[in-house]
């Protein structure tokens, strides 16, 4: 199961966002169930980046996400924001 996230940081926040995207690349691949992530930043707007990540399932991805909202972390990624994260679940065709 794929995982499609972009996200549109605001220009204040991106040099503090980039190391928050350093810290996911080296520690998201060992969180159980998390198979690969990649980064990706836009090259005409380097304000929006996209997370392509690889999961065993849907349900490995939102447990995840429910300790990063309990951990206080989300909130403190979401401060970095203009608008909420687009996201979509994905499978290979």
């Amino acid at each position: 199961m794929n995982v499609i996230i972009t996200f549109d940081v605001k220009e204040s926040k991106l040099d503090s966002f980039r190391d928050i995207m350093s810290d996911v690349k080296s520690n998201l691949p060992q969180v159980e169930g998390c198979n690969s992530v990649t980064v990706y930043n836009d090259v005409e707007n380097p304000a929006v980046f996209t997370l392509v990540e690889s999961w065993d399932s849907q349900q490995a991805h939102q447990s995840h996400i429910e300790s990063v909202v309990q951990s206080g972390d989300w909130e403190f990624i979401a401060g970095h924001l203009k608008t909420d994260p687009v996201s979509s679940y994905f499978q290979e065709y």
